[in-house]
């Protein structure tokens, strides 16, 4: 199931999060488990503060990294989907 560009993204309550080396690292508190963003999806994580529809996010990565609006998409879904996999994060269409 793929995220609509203006879905509302939001994070969750669900996790713990410390810093190792420049990786984020998230732990679940549902099942105990660790899920690392290194440089891109921890700035990914960071931007979901002041982004909240993957639209938005995926202008906000492009003005900070070379990478066109359809790969950005791509690859911004595909983390988006592992997060709220994790119940990280909330998407509302």
């Amino acid at each position: 199931m793929a995220i609509a560009l203006d879905s509302k993204i939001a994070k969750t309550d669900q996790c713990i999060l410390a810093e190792a080396d420049d990786d984020l690292v998230l732990l679940s508190l549902a099942d105990g488990r660790f899920y690392a963003l290194k440089e891109t999806g921890r700035r990914a994580w960071e931007l979901l503060d002041e982004h909240s529809t993957l639209s938005t996010l995926v202008s906000a990565m492009q003005l900070e990294f070379e990478i066109d609006n359809e790969t950005c998409a791509r690859e911004l879904t595909d983390l988006l989907m592992s997060l709220k996999e994790r119940e990280f994060i909330t998407v509302v269409d």
